[in-house]
């Protein structure tokens, strides 16, 4: 009988055949399980990823400008000046016991 079927159907049919095993052990492993536990599992990562999404849309957001003025103002340092003469003599004359001292 294998001398009437050609060589190249017969490696074809082996071919079909592992082919078809690989299949058949992937679709056991699918069907192991029962259809109830595979949707229950399914049916739950869905209700997982609508919180994801339902919380992103209530987190707070940040306010870029509040922000910035933040890092601005905190970044911001006083420039140092040295006291001049003049500013001691208006600290000076405004004082009540200097009064009448300084010549304006």
């Amino acid at each position: 009988m294998s001398e009437s079927i050609p060589a190249e159907v017969v490696d074809q049919l082996r071919r079909f055949n592992e082919t078809l095993a690989v299949v058949e052990d992937a679709l056991q492993c699918a069907l192991s399980t029962p259809f109830e536990a595979y949707t229950q599992a399914r049916t739950k990562q869905c209700m997982e990823r609508l919180k994801e999404i339902e919380d992103r849309a209530s987190a707070p957001r940040l306010n870029r400008r509040a922000a910035s003025n933040f890092v601005r103002n905190a970044l911001w340092e006083v420039p140092q000046r040295t006291p001049s003469v003049s500013s001691y003599y208006d600290i000076c004359a405004n004082l009540p016991c200097w009064e009448g001292l300084f010549v304006t």
